[in-house]
């Protein structure tokens, strides 16, 4: 069997901050295409508001779909992946807020991202990943918690340091990565995610 040649150089080369942020707001914010309206699908309206006049910026789509964004949600939605990111990182290599609630280093990271969240989404309830209860963002027993779902990285919420969700139901395969340990696939790429 005959290998594929590789991709050529070009879409090997680093992408520039801009590109990395749209693949990175595309990936964890876009919202489903049943919650788009028509103009949204046809890029003529912002993802995340009814923004028509202003100028829109593209996005990373897929197959010919380019989706396009206002500056300020663009903005908005960039923060709240960036402190998200930064929060995670954090948690997962904290032994302290691995085995318990936050540590003091955290608490300024978990704060930049419910001050991003809530700018980002307008509210600031989370849902848990393993129980599935709702809970604010600022909540000082929420954790960042991310895993490889079926074809995409998932970021969630999970209670910290244990969710006293009771044991996984009969549709629901698998349990959710502990904090701080790599996540291997699951599943589902939609349960319990922010998306």
């Amino acid at each position: 069997m005959d290998s594929l040649p590789p991709p050529p150089a070009e879409r090997l080369a680093p992408v520039g901050e801009l590109t990395w942020r749209n693949r990175l707001v595309t990936l964890f914010e876009m919202p489903t295409t049943a919650e788009l309206s028509d103009p949204q699908r046809a890029g003529e309206q912002c993802m995340w508001c009814a923004a028509h006049s202003v100028e829109l910026r593209p996005l990373e789509g897929m197959l010919g779909w380019e989706p396009r964004a206002c500056a300020p949600c663009f903005e908005a939605r960039a923060a709240k992946v960036k402190t998200y990111t930064e929060w995670a990182g954090h948690v997962e290599c904290c032994r302290e807020c691995t085995n318990g609630p936050r540590c003091a280093a955290a608490g300024p990271l978990a704060e930049a991202h419910a001050v991003a969240f809530e700018a980002a989404r307008s509210g600031r309830l989370v849902i848990c990943s393993r129980c599935r209860d709702q809970v604010d963002v600022r909540d000082p027993l929420i954790m960042p918690v991310r895993w490889i779902g079926m074809t995409l990285p998932v970021h969630g919420y999970v209670h910290s340091p244990k969710c006293q969700a009771p044991p996984p139901d009969k549709g629901r395969q698998y349990e959710l990565p502990p904090i701080g340990l790599p996540a291997g696939p699951t599943p589902s790429a939609d349960e319990g995610g922010d998306r």
